[in-house]
């Protein structure tokens, strides 16, 4: 039908000289017109489900302005009819009767079409007040559209680590959250700072994230030069939370308390190791913190995750661990590695069965896990408010308090600008941790 009337409105154009000489010349414009405007509607008209359906141009703007002039049109050309017959001009052509016929007959079929498009409008009239509120309320928070595809959730550190448990919990529930996925990869290498590196270098969209932990804070305290600025290069989204380390051993390695542990060490100088997620990272930091409290002397064993460290120690290669205890609970429970003390100011509800550092080592300063969520700098504001906004969402949700509980964790509720001071507090802090350890990488 909409080629149909298409090919009946240019034939009218085409019969504009004799209209004009028909009518009254300023109807006759009038006519034109509203046949021009009835082509430029013609895509309406030639998929009328389109519009049903809505997926024929913007639901928020309805074509109101073409259909008014397509209304405006057929009055004119009614009025021109009219008084055509009323004022019974000379008949100047003898197409002009053929003409009026065709005429009469267009009118009759726009008038349907007319009918056919009054309600298609007025259907989607009624879903844009209905939607329109609800995009106003995410224009509100300058979030509309957002996602419009899956994002990434990058982890500096091979899989298995806390920073790997924790990202791809909190990938699902913020996929289930924003209606596309979160795809969670894997960017090991250099402390986290290759991972790091490659958000940094990302559009700023919020389409690719990066779950942090100490070991962000930590790299500007050992490293000389970072390939980026920790506090320049990224927006801070959201805190995650944060739970204790650990410091475990090799069940073969004959020692059951850390007191036994240090009796150890203190009569072999130097023969013991520790392993730990990366040179300069918080388990490295929590490594010293307890050799200088204790005054030991170990060696340290560095590898790219928690993960890779935990193999090692379980199999005997190195034989103590410092590790979170939401990556290496598992396996403490299954007895391949042997907690000997937790880091924090009081017990982990998951062993509490295991004293604190700090109980049997009192001049031991604390050095507690934490993760948060960052992206790219220059993120727009209202993209980062809807991700913390979801993130903090999840966070209060009991099975999420729950699952981290088991975890020895605890989930951490906060503003992008309270991340922010976190990050630049830590940094402070291990730089003079750092310098007072000694921890520094060439």
């Amino acid at each position: 039908m909409g080629t149909l009337l298409t090919e009946e409105v240019r034939k009218l154009i085409g019969f504009e000289t004799e209209l004009e000489r028909a009518c009254d010349c300023v109807e006759a414009g009038a006519v034109r017109r509203y046949a021009q405007a009835v082509m430029d509607m013609d895509p309406i008209y030639s998929n009328d489900a389109a519009v049903a359906d809505g997926t024929y141009g913007s639901p928020v703007a309805p074509p109101l302005f073409p259909l008014a002039m397509l209304r405006a049109g057929f009055g004119a050309r009614r009025l021109a009819l009219r008084r055509r017959q009323e004022s019974s001009l000379p008949v100047c052509s003898p197409r002009a009767r053929p003409l009026e016929r065709r005429s009469q007959m267009i009118c009759k079929v726009i008038r349907q079409k007319m009918c056919r498009l009054a309600r298609l409008l007025s259907a989607a009239l009624s879903v844009f007040l209905i939607v329109a509120p609800v995009q106003a309320s995410a224009q509100s928070t300058g979030s509309a559209g957002f996602p419009a595809k899956p994002l990434r959730l990058i982890v500096p550190f091979v899989a298995g680590g806390s920073n790997d448990i924790v990202g791809r919990y909190i990938a699902r529930g913020l996929g289930d959250r924003l209606g596309q996925s979160v795809v969670v990869e894997n960017k090991a290498g250099a402390n986290s700072i290759i991972g790091a590196q490659f958000v940094a270098a990302a559009p700023p969209d919020g389409y690719t994230l990066l779950i942090i932990s100490n070991s962000f804070t930590t790299n500007p305290a050992v490293y000389k030069k970072l390939p980026f600025d920790p506090q320049k290069d990224f927006t801070p989204i959201a805190m995650v939370g944060t739970g204790p380390n650990v410091i475990a051993v090799w069940p073969g390695l004959g020692v059951n308390s850390l007191k036994e542990l240090i009796a150890l060490a203190k009569s072999k100088p130097g023969a013991l190791q520790y392993a730990s997620s990366g040179l300069g990272g918080s388990h490295n930091f929590t490594g010293e913190l307890f050799k200088a409290a204790a005054n030991l002397d170990m060696g340290h064993v560095p590898y790219k995750g928690g993960g890779q460290s935990m193999i090692d120690v379980m199999s005997g290669q190195v034989p103590v661990l410092v590790n979170t205890v939401i990556s290496a609970l598992p396996h403490i429970r299954s007895g391949k590695l042997k907690a000997l003390a937790v880091d924090g100011t009081a017990r982990s509800s998951s062993l509490p069965d295991v004293p604190t550092i700090s109980e049997i080592v009192p001049s031991y300063e604390g050095n507690a896990i934490w993760w948060g969520i960052i992206g790219p700098a220059n993120m727009p504001a209202a993209i980062v408010n809807r991700l913390n906004h979801e993130i903090g969402d999840i966070l209060k949700q009991p099975e999420t308090v729950k699952w981290l509980d088991a975890q020895s964790a605890v989930p951490m509720i906060g503003t992008p600008a309270e991340l922010e001071k976190r990050i630049a507090n830590q940094i402070t802090s291990y730089k003079a941790i750092a310098k007072a350890a000694n921890i520094k990488i060439d």
